[in-house]
């Protein structure tokens, strides 16, 4: 089968400042604080209980926000290049309360926080919540994938954030040894990925699959232009340092709340 090559990138388009209206010329930008945080553009899986605007796709469509660009339709394969990864532990407020008290109560980075050892034990990942003890709040474990896209026309050359959680951590899991079997950079590996139906004795919902490249998808699974890998190294490094500087936030929304809440 024929080798394909990677996509030249897409370069995003700006309204440049000589098209500015003379009256906004001079005037102080006001968007300094908009430098405080990085937020990547996020995956997201549509599920059955998906509301509006998701309402008009089929459950297991793979899509990125906040462009609502289809990467794919149910159980249809997509390709990503995995560019960073980290790790972030939240707690939830309840979901029972999420029109009264922000859905993420406390976050942090911190690998040395008391928060990793409460989101990995079964036995003490619920808490009660102080604002209605009838609900539980819940230490979350995040592992956080910013992913190129490759071979998709609608989104290429802008990275986005997959994030796997409670139901779908094994699956991120999984997706780290993957990586690591390749003993390769991170920023070198080709993955494919595709939705799948989920269920346990919960419920049902779609999660992720996650794969060396099939072999009928005629996908390299490495990055084998020169030009793209070093493209590829630059974004790393620059994620990194936003990473550890502390400003690369995502933004995770409904991705804990729409899924079943699997003790796994």
């Amino acid at each position: 089968m024929a080798k394909r090559k990677l996509p030249a990138r897409t370069e995003l388009t700006t309204t440049g400042a000589e098209h500015m209206p003379a009256f906004m010329q001079n005037v102080d930008h006001g968007v300094e604080e908009l430098s405080q945080f990085v937020v990547p553009p996020r995956f997201k899986m549509v599920q059955k209980q998906s509301g509006a605007p998701f309402d008009n796709y089929a459950p297991g469509t793979a899509l990125v926000l906040p462009a609502q660009v289809e990467l794919a339709g149910p159980s249809e394969a997509f390709h990503f290049v995995p560019l960073f990864f980290f790790a972030e532990w939240c707690l939830w407020n309840p979901i029972q309360l999420k029109d009264q008290l922000p859905m993420i109560r406390e976050r942090t980075l911190d690998k040395t926080s008391p928060m990793v050892a409460l989101a990995r034990d079964p036995e003490r990942w619920s808490i009660t919540c102080p604002e209605n003890e009838k609900f539980e709040c819940r230490y979350v474990e995040h592992l956080n994938f910013v992913v190129m896209p490759v071979y998709h026309h609608a989104i290429d050359g802008v990275p986005f954030n997959i994030t796997f959680s409670k139901s779908e951590h094994r699956t991120g899991a999984n997706l780290a040894s993957l990586v690591r079997m390749r003993r390769a950079p991170i920023f070198g590996c080709v993955m494919e990925a595709r939705s799948a139906r989920r269920a346990n004795a919960m419920g049902d919902w779609w999660g992720l699959d996650v794969s060396q490249p099939s072999a009928e998808s005629g996908v390299e699974p490495w990055v084998t232009e020169q030009q793209m890998f070093e493209l590829y190294q630059e974004m790393h490094l620059e994620l990194k340092a936003q990473h550890e500087s502390r400003v690369l936030r995502p933004d995770y929304d409904d991705t804990v709340t729409e899924t079943i809440d699997a003790e796994c």
